[in-house]
């Protein structure tokens, strides 16, 4: 894509380090640097897409990229080219959740669950992931941005709270398959990480259910993680007192310390990924519970 067909603007959310000073004249194309004081991802998205509504901006297309990210040559313009066909959508990169090759039992495990998501063509809102979207100008006003959850400002399901909006709107979604983002995810190193992630984000997940009761029905991962009702189908119930007991005290650290014990000892995908999957999803129940105690 032509430098003078796109410019760039980095979002620097409140850091302190000199390191991140960018000189924009180094860089062959149009760059400018916004430092933000520190209100998180919610808020930088939101003024980033401000700073494109002045008028020295003239792009119709804003594209998100999180600085964990790289990008494989030609994805502006494969974005462009499916907005292009699809005005009325909101694009999605095709993401790997790694970089390749995987180097640990758990990128590969990671690679494996997400495999759908390098697939290109019509998906579902859920699959809204903010660090690769893509929206018109207008779309983006439209939808009303990115939407602050927690007291802090900020919204750790940002990408799944837009994409619902949008998808209320009538927009649809496409993932571009030519447009390729690779995601170097400091949580895949190890699997202390990657629970301790998904936990604190669970927690906060109730809240989102709790401003859009009809979107829990596009997520069945969570009909589990609440506790056990009455009324409950007996199938329900019975998975939802199992997903407690993963999730409860004594468990919960087996569980874990298993996983952690067969990627030392005996790292094969047989034994490892279902191992992976219940931890993780403890840690989201785990997560998600005590987010509801918290309500």
């Amino acid at each position: 894509l032509p430098p003078d067909h796109w410019e760039a603007l980095v979002l620097v959310d409140g850091s302190t380090d000199e390191r991140a000073r960018l000189d924009e004249s180094a860089f062959p194309f149009p760059l400018r640097a916004l430092n933000l004081a520190r209100q998180g991802e919610v808020a930088a998205r939101n003024a980033g897409a401000r700073r494109f509504r002045t008028a020295a901006a003239r792009g119709e297309v804003l594209v998100f990229l999180d600085d964990d990210l790289r990008v494989e040559p030609g994805y502006l313009a494969a974005l462009l080219a499916e907005h292009a066909a699809h005005p009325r959508a909101v694009v999605l990169a095709a993401l790997y959740p790694c970089l390749l090759p995987p180097k640990t039992p758990l990128q590969k495990y990671a690679l494996a669950s997400e495999a759908g998501r390098q697939m290109g063509g019509e998906v579902s809102f859920v699959e809204c992931f903010s660090g690769v979207m893509s929206v018109s100008r207008a779309g983006y006003a439209e939808i009303g941005g990115m939407s602050p959850l927690t007291g802090d400002g900020r919204n750790a399901w940002g990408g799944l709270d837009f994409g619902f909006r949008a998808h209320q709107s009538g927009y649809r979604f496409r993932r571009c398959a030519a447009a390729v983002a690779y995601h170097d995810d400091y949580a895949l190193q190890n699997l202390a990480i990657s629970c301790r992630r998904w936990e604190n984000a669970a927690e906060s997940a109730p809240l989102l259910f709790a401003r859009y009761p009809s979107l829990s029905a596009a997520l069945p991962l969570f009909e589990t993680m609440f506790p056990a009702r009455r009324g409950d189908a007996p199938a329900l119930a019975v998975r939802r007192i199992l997903r407690g007991w993963t999730a409860s005290r004594p468990v919960l650290p087996a569980l874990t310390g298993l996983a952690q014990l067969f990627e030392r000892v005996a790292p094969l995908p047989a034994l490892l990924f279902p191992l992976y999957r219940w931890s993780i999803g403890a840690h989201i129940c785990r997560g998600f519970r005590r987010g509801l105690r918290r309500q």
